[in-house]
């Protein structure tokens, strides 16, 4: 082998040295390094209009009994690396909570709320729940789950892959949309529009009785729609997927 050979060998080779030895060192620090617990906390007087936002976060929002917004934020991390700030602050009636996390940790944000205020919120890659909200409230995560349980103003929740599910909704307006996974909802009362629209996954809605028209499309298969469709309805029901099958009851 030439010299220059010989240096072009070992330039590679120490390259797939520091490669290997750098994945090993992140493994290490994710999975064999003592985790240490994080929590922190704040309360601040609520605005119109709530924003969370996460980084790798998964967030859990849920009605309170005052004025006031609470954040509890809980995880852990490895020792060589520090958790991001929880902030909280309400600025020109809007409050915004920002919480999140880098490598080999885990966040989660826990929010207690006035029932009625306007919540919108996002996380790049976790977990978002809503439990007895009845303000407008927007979700969205690129991948995580969603679920939303007594909502009672329009929801809006949007996932590039996860589930979706709904539980005894009284919003007179549901949209939801993912990427990759099944979409469920109930309602206890009836909406004035749906539409769900999923690329991979089944769409189950169960409806309670009135008089709907629904647009239901599947290109894996025949929906099974057990509702009268009148095409004259004031409430519209729309569903959407390429790969799934759809029920609405």
């Amino acid at each position: 082998m030439t010299p220059r050979g010989r240096r072009w060998f070992l330039f590679v080779g120490l390259a797939v040295f520091v490669l290997v030895v750098g994945s090993g060192v992140s493994v290490v620090v994710e999975h064999v390094l003592p985790r240490k617990p994080f929590s922190a906390s704040a309360t601040v007087a609520a605005g119109s209009l709530l924003r969370v936002e996460g980084q790798a976060t998964d967030i859990i929002l849920r009605s309170g009994t005052d004025g006031s917004v609470h954040v509890t934020a809980t995880g852990d991390y490895a020792y060589t690396v520090a958790p991001d700030t929880l902030t909280a602050a309400t600025a020109d009636s809007v409050t915004t909570v920002t919480g999140g996390c880098r490598n080999a940790c885990s966040l989660r944000l826990t929010v207690t709320l006035p029932a009625a205020l306007e919540v919108q919120a996002r996380t790049a890659s976790g977990r978002i729940t809503a439990t007895g909200l009845t303000g407008p409230l927007t979700a969205r995560t690129l991948s995580g789950s969603l679920e939303v349980t007594g909502a009672a103003n329009p929801v809006e929740l949007h996932t590039a892959s996860g589930r979706i599910a709904v539980h005894d909704s009284r919003a007179a307006r549901l949209t939801a949309t993912t990427g990759s996974g099944e979409i469920r909802a109930s309602f206890a009362a009836a909406p004035t529009t749906v539409s769900a629209t999923t690329t991979a996954g089944r769409v189950d809605l169960t409806l309670p009785k009135a008089d709907y028209y629904i647009d239901a499309t599947s290109r894996s298969g025949t929906p099974v729609i057990d509702v009268p469709s009148n095409r004259y309805a004031a409430n519209t029901i729309t569903v959407r997927t390429e790969s799934g099958g759809i029920g609405i009851h």
